[in-house]
């Protein structure tokens, strides 16, 4: 198909997810063009979106549960509030995302790109996000407890005020985190 064709269809797709309807469980969006898409408040529980450009998408309160989204592009996107508990976010580039107030418990971020992300006052209870680059990432006031961040690059991350109980930080690059 070329990029005229995959333009229209994405165009359409953006209009039917920004339609009134907000509730699309276990819909089937892998490599979905959604970016710069209004998604705010969207039910994607379940949905498969792995390879999906999401990138300065508006996702705002929506509910990402137990979704697969691998290698998916989220930069820039906003995702304050939402809920991604479970969510499988290996190896996506969710850098300059803003996570703030999100719930982000027992998620998987094996190996993604995180930097310059913000992730103020979010819930990442339990999540995997060993081997990731966090570098510059806002993490003031998120709970990170029981969180695997073991091989996670850190440097110049912000963990004022975070709660790292239990967390593991085994071979973690902290270097030039300011103090808490």
């Amino acid at each position: 198909m070329n990029q005229r064709g995959q333009g229209k269809i994405a165009l359409s797709l953006r209009k039917k997810l920004n339609s009134s309807s907000n509730y699309y469980s276990r819909s089937n969006l892998r490599n979905a063009n959604l970016c710069n898409a209004n998604l705010k408040g969207i039910n994607l529980t379940g949905a498969y979106l792995d390879g999906a450009d999401l990138s300065v998408a508006n996702l705002t309160t929506a509910k990402l549960s137990n979704a697969e989204m691998t290698n998916s592009n989220l930069v820039a996107a906003d995702l304050n509030g939402a809920d991604l508990r479970n969510a499988n976010l290996s190896s996506a580039n969710l850098s300059a995302a803003d996570f703030s107030n999100a719930n982000l418990s027992k998620t998987n971020l094996i190996n993604a790109h995180i930097s310059a992300a913000k992730f103020s006052n979010a819930q990442l209870y339990g999540a995997k996000i060993n081997q990731a680059d966090l570098s510059a990432a806002n993490f003031n006031n998120a709970n990170l407890r029981n969180t695997d961040l073991s091989d996670a690059n850190l440097r110049n991350a912000d963990l004022s005020d975070a709660n790292l109980r239990n967390a593991n930080l085994r071979n973690a690059d902290l270097i030039s985190c300011p103090d808490n």
